[in-house]
């Protein structure tokens, strides 16, 4: 069998890539050809993505793909989750591109989270945790104060969706992405009519999900690239680590995708539902397979990058990296560790602001260095990632034998 070579448009909130995978000899090479920096930006009181530059970067990617690899057969893309391009007929753009860390999902997030009856029917509906980030606040704040956008637009495509449909022409809203938006419903791989309603937000916006595997047909407008195949991958980045790690059929492991967010949870035949599941704030996300991913999210490495921006001892190579690591594991365990669920670290003005009001609550001096603040944003996730993993044992009646990790960048 000739080696075959597929591209992988890998998108991620903080850093993108673009990756060629070679299946030959019955192993695969992974071969990294461009990489770029990503990053949400302010305007006035709001925070957008730069989907034209993300764009820019995804074309200079492929270019140098099909240069290293003339006979490339494929592409796929994912990017991180719940965000989405609200386009017309032909695609346009019609409304910007928000990022999930604006704050303009608060009061939809605050009037839920008090409606208890409401609350409870949607995660009944969606098996998904009323998080500030969803699609659906994020769509039901747009529709409310900006009622022009139904006359506007005509198609909700998902940020995966969107890069779709620049590459293959064609509209499709993929199910694992689509499963991020607190819109599909629980019991099937269709969207939740009630849910949809409840938030006013058009059904006619979004089609019937397909599956991961779906060819789109063969890349347009890039005519170095005429001849690839345009496949839907995963389309959340989620769904994409989970299943390429070597799962245990018999339900024995524990997954952590490790990134800007850390996402800890399992596959199931069978969604974990109910009070205590939602008050635990478990999502259930769907597989490539249409099955489930019960997770949660722990704030992830988000705590340590952006409380890096703010540091002029930052590492800037591989060497520094590995001084800053060396120096936090010689520091000793801290005895008080942070709270990684706070809402208060979600997108502060400052990070290290943030960390040090949380300790100052529960009357601890902060870190007096990089390396200590480091030390302690890990040992925290540490045991976020355990009380995530006792929680799901207790409401799946399960016991997990091994974790696998993914990742370890944003």
């Amino acid at each position: 069998m000739k080696p075959l070579h597929c591209a992988a448009v890998d998108l991620g909130a903080t850093s993108g890539r673009v990756i060629v995978g070679t299946w030959a000899s019955n192993r695969l090479t992974l071969t990294e050809v461009h990489r770029f920096p990503n990053a949400f930006q302010s305007l006035g009181s709001h925070d957008y993505w730069n989907l034209p530059g993300l764009w820019s970067e995804v074309q200079t990617g492929l270019a140098k793909a099909i240069a290293q690899f003339p006979k490339l057969a494929s592409v796929g893309v994912d990017t991180w989750g719940v965000d989405y391009a609200l386009v017309n007929d032909a695609g346009r753009l019609v409304f910007p591109a928000h990022a999930y860390r604006d704050a303009r999902t608060q009061p939809g997030l605050t009037r839920l989270a008090n409606t208890r009856a409401a609350l409870a029917r949607i995660y009944a509906a969606t098996g998904i945790a009323n998080v500030f980030y969803n699609s659906s606040l994020q769509l039901a704040e747009t529709v409310a104060n900006c009622p022009a956008i139904e006359d506007l637009a005509t198609r909700c495509l998902f940020l995966p969706d969107f890069f779709n449909f620049l590459l293959s022409g064609r509209m499709e809203n993929e199910l694992t992405m689509a499963s991020t938006s607190q819109l599909i419903d629980v019991h099937s791989t269709d969207w939740s009519r009630p849910t949809l309603d409840h938030f006013r937000i058009p059904a006619q916006w979004f089609s019937q999900p397909v599956l991961p595997g779906t060819k789109l047909g063969k890349v347009k407008g890039l005519p170095a690239l005429k001849d690839v195949q345009v496949i839907v991958a995963p389309g959340h980045d989620t769904a994409a680590a989970y299943d390429a790690m070597p799962a245990d059929p018999n339900g024995g492991d524990l997954f952590l995708s490790s990134g800007t967010w850390s996402l800890v949870g399992f596959e199931s035949s069978m969604p974990v539902l109910g009070p205590d599941a939602m008050a635990a704030r478990i999502s259930n996300e769907r597989s490539s397979n249409g099955q489930y991913r019960p997770l949660t999210n722990v704030i992830g490495l988000w705590l340590l990058e952006r409380t890096l921006q703010e540091s002029a001892a930052r590492p800037r190579n591989d060497r520094e990296w590995a001084a800053l690591i060396a120096a936090a594991e010689k520091l000793p365990a801290p005895a008080v560790l942070l709270d990684v669920a706070d809402p208060a670290f979600s997108n502060p003005p400052s990070m290290r602001v943030a960390i040090d009001g949380q300790l100052k609550k529960k009357r601890t001096a902060p870190p007096k260095n990089l390396a200590g603040y480091t030390r302690l944003i890990c040992a925290s996730l540490g045991r976020g990632h355990a009380d995530a993993m006792r929680a799901f044992e207790r409401l799946a009646h399960r016991e997990f034998k091994r974790i696998l990790i993914v990742g370890g960048g944003s």
